[in-house]
């Protein structure tokens, strides 16, 4: 499995077995783990980042989409693109801001990777001009983690936006199937 993370990481991912960067640049190196045992350390390590960076500009409010919007939106994302959603979980950090944390199931890896930008900007748009909290998302953090048939992670994108520096990255059991490009 192969990694790339664009961070400026206040946690250590050591156990990702890869490196930290500025969020203008990527890293890419293989995990000694299993491609589970990889998705599962980058789901420990994102979960961890997201609650450390919850006290962090407390008085910033995320507007995040209604409950209902985000559902929909995967539904009709998930028929447009060839997956199902097994899971969605909304991390709460701080009093009415969340996190999701989604799991799909797709039976065409190449489809859904080549897609993943796609569906992340329908899901976590990055607007151009602020929002009236002064940022530019809606979420303080996302994780979006594609599995196969059998349950078995394919690739996986994460971002935490609390604080003054961004971070993220994304993982994929094969280079070819990193969702964003790498140069």
């Amino acid at each position: 499995m192969r990694f790339a993370l664009c961070a400026c990481c206040a946690v250590s991912l050591a156990a990702l077995a890869s490196g930290c960067s500025s969020s203008h640049q990527s890293h890419q190196s293989s995990g000694p783990l299993s491609p589970i045992g990889n998705a599962h350390s980058a789901h420990a390590g994102w979960l961890h980042e997201v609650r450390a960076r919850a006290g962090l500009a407390p008085n910033v409010h995320y507007y995040n989409f209604p409950r209902s919007v985000l559902f929909a939106r995967l539904e009709l994302l998930g028929i447009r693109y060839g997956f199902t959603v097994d899971k969605v979980h909304l991390i709460h950090l701080s009093p009415g801001q969340v996190a999701p944390d989604v799991q799909v199931r797709a039976a065409f890896p190449s489809r859904i990777s080549g897609e993943i930008p796609t569906i992340m900007h329908s899901i976590d748009p990055i607007y151009r001009a602020a929002l009236p909290n002064g940022t530019h998302a809606r979420w303080e953090g996302f994780f979006f983690q594609a599995n196969d048939e059998k349950g078995r992670p394919i690739l996986g994108v994460f971002n935490e936006r609390r604080g003054k520096n961004w971070g993220g990255g994304e993982f994929a059991r094969s280079d070819a199937l990193l969702p964003y490009g790498h140069g």
